[in-house]
């Protein structure tokens, strides 16, 4: 090893020390202090589901069924899961709780190793690159997405996989290709659709702008279009095991049919929100603990928030972004192009581009088109870094251009301090938000007036550090503050929109114990849960209303969600992340369609076909009364037990149903009964009989019952084409029962029944992935390429 290398060695391992370092900083409440990410989706959908995935692997069995959500549901198939994540090994450290929270902080150090790694390979510096680094790991996209894991999880694997693509596209080997694939492939396994689509825009951008910058740009295009396509088909293969099984679930789901238009439109990035980027909380505090106060929300409506908690990408690196532009500094021309396409993309509805893709079938099964902002927002990180390293070179001139931001940002800031300290900051805040508590109005604005002059200082320092770079004061000393600056303004402003709890709120709720310990033997119907989708409960908004109340309110109140950790299961709940399979789409159809006309009169019956023993609804309390409750001590939900909640039983009449339709109408006529099974076709026998035992596993089901004659046996597990049952070992025909559910047709006596769910397109994919892992893992160690001087 030449001296050289071992100085490059030395410096590469400080900046990751450094880096890391940062990280154990910002997120001390949840290694040392044992706090709790819990906002948004991170406690309602990936802490249970990540442990049911747990679970799976610690019971030896494939990840293939979840029996938690919705009558029974695809696990490895649904892209929400994650099955085969590598990382997600982290899940099986003793500890559930502090590994879930592991998890998500090595994926910051990950990200911003990555960055540094990256930024170093564009020829910066490695002050440059570590502000870069700092930038990518604590800005407000990164904050954004603590609590929207898959997201997260793609993001932070983005710079290792452009360090090689890069590579790759200009000068790189096969080594660089077969690395550049497997960091690809990574991120497909993470399966966040929309947010891949956006990687594949940067790296068809990226080809584009070599092509532009090409003499000869025929030889360029013959030179780069095979690559692109190469490393196309690599990373696919690489991540077939989860793209495969997804596709092929998709069809049989929800996602099969075009979601309406509204669902579509919605969170779409309104044109004034990109003001934020330089300017922490601009319209609001995104985050309260009692009443939301984000004055952007009217942009948003009917959605109280951005989809985006925050954009912001650090103050100092907008203004120094700015000089770049103004200097036109290399790259200059793909920010503004990526800039251009993001932001038209995330305005969504606020454009005709969303409603004429949705008309013409390319953008029927995307959600939320604010999430469109990630790819520009990471093209600024990198330019930032591009414009920090420039002014390094030019202080004086970058200098002076920034300081002219930094004092703009200064203004503005302080006149909002001004306008919130004035008589017309409350009657503001009442009109954009609509409350009209005075005492939650004057707690509103003095928030206002606090981010406000937290954002004067912010902007003071950045005019600081421009202004002594516009003298020629740029040493040592001024890349540590303006480093360290930039990691102590960003942290604050991040971790204010992803704040943690106390880890008692992980624990099981009071009202489990009500339940007793059998409950992996029924179910729950959550008629609670869905006050917010149809307005249902006057009672539930008086108890999640907003803040941390809306978290309680779910933890407590045995939301469908959460309470899968605590083992219990669920059926007729609300599809929030819209993969069900279709059959449990259709009975909960008919579930509101026999309640919207006949009442609860006919529920002890649609909860007898799904197997479910509870029924949840809010306590019928005052406004007064819930205010003077403590959030964790909140009982918002009593329990109505409707019946044993036999999951499997024998049908005690049939009753012909061509289809859900018919199905629905005929329960509003007249009560079939709990037992009643509901067939599109004829079937003789309905002779009585006996189930003795069942056992479930994550990809099998095994009875053991006693016909008394020809019966049949009714099984509250939602149908999918990939069960297979088995009598005593011989093979037999599952039938759709009650529309939502399936069944068998028995013969007399005792018999052993076997229900195995085998989807031959994830052992495909896997197949495939594996092949494709040995194969690039080879030709990356086997070609030893590990560059290391600039490319320029």
């Amino acid at each position: 090893m030449t001296s050289n290398e071992s100085a490059d060695r030395r410096q590469t391992a400080r900046a990751f020390a450094f880096l890391a370092a940062l990280v154990a900083v910002a997120f001390a409440d949840l290694l040392v202090f044992g706090r709790r990410l819990f906002i948004r989706d991170v406690a309602n959908f990936y802490f249970p589901t990540k442990k049911l995935l747990r679970e799976a692997w610690l019971s030896g069995d494939l990840p293939l069924w979840n029996h938690a959500y919705s009558a029974g549901q695809p696990m490895a198939a649904n892209p929400e899961y994650g099955a085969f994540y590598p990382p997600h090994l982290l899940l099986l450290l003793p500890d559930y709780a502090f590994a879930f929270q592991l998890l998500i902080v090595v994926h910051v150090v990950i990200g911003a190793w990555g960055a540094y790694r990256f930024l170093r390979s564009l020829g910066l510096r490695e002050s440059s690159s570590l502000f870069g680094a700092v930038t990518f790991a604590f800005g407000g996209l990164t904050a954004s997405l603590l609590n929207l894991l898959p997201y997260l999880f793609l993001l932070t694997w983005l710079p290792w996989a452009f360090l090689h693509v890069r590579r790759w596209l200009t000068s790189g080997g096969w080594g660089d290709m077969a690395l550049a694939a497997l960091f690809l492939g990574l991120q497909i396994l993470t399966a966040e659709p929309s947010t891949l689509v956006q990687v594949w825009l940067l790296v068809g951008l990226y080809a584009m702008h070599r092509v532009a910058r090409a003499e000869r740009k025929r030889d360029a295009i013959e030179r780069i279009a095979p690559r692109v396509g190469v490393l196309l088909v690599a990373a696919i293969a690489v991540g077939a095991i989860q793209l495969l099984p997804a596709i092929d679930h998709a069809g049989d789901s929800v996602r099969a049919e075009p979601f309406a238009y509204k669902t579509v439109r919605s969170w779409s990035m309104p044109s004034i929100r990109p003001a934020e980027v330089a300017i922490p909380g601009a319209f609001g505090r995104v985050w309260r603990e009692t009443e939301t106060a984000y004055f952007g929300g009217i942009f948003y409506a009917p959605r109280p928030l951005p989809f985006l908690f925050s954009v912001y990408a650090g103050m100092l690196g907008c203004c120094l972004a700015v000089a770049g532009i103004r200097a036109r500094l290399p790259g200059t021309g793909l920010l503004l192009a990526v800039a251009a396409l993001s932001f038209v993309f995330a305005l969504g509805d606020h454009t005709p581009l969303l409603r004429w893709l949705y008309d013409a079938g390319i953008a029927t099964s995307f959600r939320y088109a604010e999430k469109f902002a990630i790819m520009g927002l990471l093209a600024l990180m990198v330019y930032q870094a591009r414009a920090f390293d420039a002014l390094l070179d030019d202080p004086r001139r970058m200098g002076r251009a920034a300081s002219v931001a930094a004092a703009l940002c200064l203004a503005v800031s302080l006149g909002a301090v001004v306008f919130f300290s004035s008589a017309q900051g409350p009657d503001l805040a009442r009109s954009l938000t609509g409350l009209g508590s005075d005492d939650v109005l004057a707690a509103i604005v003095r928030d206002a007036r606090v981010d406000w002059t937290a954002n004067s200082l912010r902007a003071a320092v950045a005019l600081a550090l421009c202004v002594a770079a516009a003298r020629g004061r740029v040493g040592r000393k001024w890349v540590a503050v303006a480093i360290v600056s930039a990691f102590v303004d960003l942290a604050v402003a991040s971790r204010a929109v992803a704040p943690s709890i106390e880890p008692s709120f992980y624990d099981e709720p009071p009202a489990a114990a009500q339940l007793g310990d059998d409950r992996h033997a029924y179910r729950i119907f959550p008629l609670a849960d869905w006050y917010d989708t149809f307005g249902l409960s006057e009672n539930g908004r008086r108890f999640a209303a907003t803040g941390k109340g809306v978290y309680w309110t779910c933890r407590n109140g045995l939301a469908p969600m959460i309470s899968a950790a605590w083992g219990f299961r669920y059926a007729m709940e609300v599809d929030y992340d819209r993969t069900n399979l279709l059959p449990a789409k259709r009975f909960v159809e008919v579930m509101w369609r026999v309640r919207n006309e006949a009442g609860e009169a006919r529920d002890a019956t649609l909860m007898a076909m799904a197997g479910t023993r509870y029924k949840t609804r809010f306590r019928d309390h005052s406004r007064a009364t819930v205010a003077g409750m403590r959030e964790e001590s909140i009982e918002p939900i009593e329990l109505e037990q409707k019946g044993t909640g036999e999951r499997y039983y024998f049908a005690d009449r049939i009753i012909i149903a061509r289809d859900a339709e018919s199905m629905a109408r005929s329960i509003i006529a007249v009560d079939p009964g709990p037992h009643a099974a509901f067939l599109p076709e004829e079937m003789a026998g309905v002779a009585p009989g006996k189930v003795i035992s069942w056992r479930e596993t994550s990809r099998s089901i095994e009875l053991d019952v006693d016909a008394s004659g020809r019966s049949l046996l009714v099984l509250s597990i939602t149908p999918h084409r990939y069960w297979r049952a088995s009598v005593d070992g011989k093979p037999a025909r599952l039938l759709t029962v009650n529309t939502g559910f399936s069944g068998l047709s028995l013969e007399r006596g005792r018999q052993r029944v076997l229900l195995e769910y085998r989807n031959p397109v994830v052992i495909a994919g896997a197949e495939i992935s594996l092949v494709a892992v040995l194969c690039l893992g080879t030709i990356a160690v086997v070609s030893g390429r590990r560059r290391r001087e600039p490319l320029r």
